[in-house]
């Protein structure tokens, strides 16, 4: 659908496109900032429903003594992320992720320092001890031999009252989201449609053939034509929670719930038709196998336990 109303689909990709610049200059305030937090905590206390504060409320939560000061610079976030209600005011959906933005540290100039340890996992290559490092923002998983085996950024507030393998945990499970947000079609950064390939481009070529994934596994490609994002994982990851998958290792007792991004041992994959393009997985546990067919969409359209 296209045209020239104000909710169609063209004008509200051009609206998207647009300069941005406006939006982020209004919240160059204190103040506003502080209003933005104080209707994003009542929001979350009420399980996320906007609940209108009036203004003497807000004022006094802010601790404005100047009330022709405080109107004005309520006035400046109305229509972005404000809005009034014939109760009070509220968070547009824009202003509660400011204010989520700023809970979790994300725009926040603060200096942690370096958080490190050895963790329980072993190196997924050689099986050496991995040690976690959480500095600047960013967490790094390194292995003495293979240097950075995985790696994400996560905000400074995942550091408050977490020890690295705390961390570790929170910046995996935010990797596992993303791929799975990315598998159902959607981004992860923008919430634009994200396109997934199997196998992946670069490993495909012009001539790829079964034989090309001997050695190596099988990997899916994601890319977001809005935001641009690309990025590529091995194939497993994109099924892991699939009925079958949980139920198999459900049946040894493995809840795979909480697997980290390196950690899922066993699985071998293998593209055995190009035409049509099918991908399998083998899964193992014990003396049991799972082999789980995939097309060229990463869909499923076929299991077989062994």
């Amino acid at each position: 659908m296209s045209g020239d109303r104000n909710g169609s689909p063209d004008s509200v990709k051009q609206r998207l496109n647009g300069n941005q610049t406006d939006a982020f200059d209004i919240l160059g305030h204190e103040l506003r900032l502080s209003i933005v937090e104080t209707l994003g905590a009542r929001q979350r206390a009420n399980a996320w429903k906007p609940v209108p504060m009036e203004f003497e409320e807000i004022r006094r939560a802010v601790e404005s003594d100047d009330s022709g000061r405080f109107n004005y610079h309520l006035g400046e976030l109305l229509g972005t992320y404000v809005e009034q209600t014939d109760d009070g005011y509220v968070l547009s959906p824009a202003g509660f992720e400011v204010s989520s933005a700023v809970l979790r540290g994300s725009y926040a100039d603060v200096s942690i320092g370096s958080i490190e340890g050895q963790l329980d996992d072993d190196c997924p290559n050689c099986g050496a001890d991995l040690t976690g490092v959480y500095e600047g923002g960013l967490l790094r998983i390194i292995c003495p031999e293979h240097g950075v085996v995985f790696g994400n950024t996560v905000p400074p507030a995942v550091a408050v009252d977490r020890d690295i393998d705390g961390i570790t945990t929170a910046a995996e499970r935010d990797v596992r989201r993303a791929v799975e947000q990315a598998r159902d079609g959607i981004c992860p950064e923008c919430f634009g449609t994200v396109d997934m390939t199997v196998p992946a481009a670069g490993a495909r070529g012009d001539e790829f053939t079964p034989e090309d994934s001997d050695d190596e596994p099988v990997l899916a490609e994601f890319e977001c034509p809005r935001c641009r994002l690309a990025f590529e994982t091995e194939l497993h990851w994109v099924v892991l929670d699939h009925p079958a998958v949980v139920a198999f290792y459900y049946d040894h007792d493995i809840d795979t719930r909480p697997r980290h991004h390196i950690e899922v041992d066993s699985v071998s994959s293998a593209i055995v038709s190009n035409e049509p393009l099918r991908v399998r997985l083998t899964f193992q546990a014990d003396d049991d196998q799972l082999d789980v067919t995939l097309d060229d969409q990463g869909t499923v359209v076929e299991t077989e336990r062994s």
